[in-house]
């Protein structure tokens, strides 16, 4: 999504075809285009790069706290030891 509002920005014409629009332009004009194209898949690379970021601190969280004994099958068996 960030993207496809990156790019409708960057040629106001391709709301609708998206890239295609760019095989019928011309040398000079994908010229012209090309640096606002490449800041528009510049800025969706730090998005994605920014949510996996996110993505991996519980992932870590998880893991760290599973090597440290948090959780696990030693508190499962506890609990039914005491039922």
């Amino acid at each position: 999504m960030v993207l496809a509002t990156s790019v409708a920005a960057a040629i106001p014409r391709a709301t609708g075809g998206g890239l295609d629009l760019l095989e019928h332009l011309g040398d000079a004009q994908r010229a012209a285009l090309s640096g606002q194209l490449s800041e528009a898949f510049a800025s969706t690379f730090v998005w994605i790069l920014a949510l996996i970021v996110v993505a991996l601190i519980p992932a870590a969280t998880l893991a760290l706290g599973r090597r440290r004994g948090c959780g696990g099958e030693g508190e499962v068996e506890a609990l039914t030891a005491e039922s």
